[in-house]
């Protein structure tokens, strides 16, 4: 298997995952679950902001995220295109937040992986609906 797509597949896992922990029926989550996917110095981007640097932000950012909503569905990769240690995914997610409130989010993202490991994720999102607003961590 090329390495394309065991970073793709690493992604696609990964996706799968914040589905159970994120959707309506909120599997729980511990630290492991987050080092499984993300560097210790992982960096994620959003809309030109750094959201999370590191795995303790990271950690805070999917309990913000669990706080924050009722549910959050993932969609599959619309568009995948993956050149050595970088992936570029289309896809968009189905929002219910706590307060009632939904949206459609239309997201685009670049990952670069290293080590089978997410080292940076760089996402522009748009909301349709609701604006979600998250702490930068």
């Amino acid at each position: 298997m090329s390495a394309e797509q065991q970073n793709v597949d690493l992604l696609t896992r990964l996706y799968e995952w914040a589905n159970r922990t994120l959707n309506a029926t909120r599997q729980p989550f511990s630290r492991s679950d987050i080092e499984k996917y993300f560097a210790p110095d992982a960096e994620m981007i959003t809309n030109n902001q750094t959201k999370c640097r590191g795995i303790d932000a990271h950690v805070k950012h999917f309990e913000e995220l669990q706080k924050k909503t009722r549910s959050l569905v993932f969609h599959p990769f619309e568009i995948i295109a993956a050149q050595g240690d970088r992936v570029g995914v289309y896809f968009n997610i189905d929002a219910e937040f706590s307060d009632g409130g939904k949206a459609k989010i239309f997201i685009a993202g670049f990952f670069r992986l290293q080590n089978a490991k997410i080292m940076s994720f760089t996402e522009i999102s748009h909301f349709e609906g609701e604006q979600l607003h998250l702490e930068n961590h």
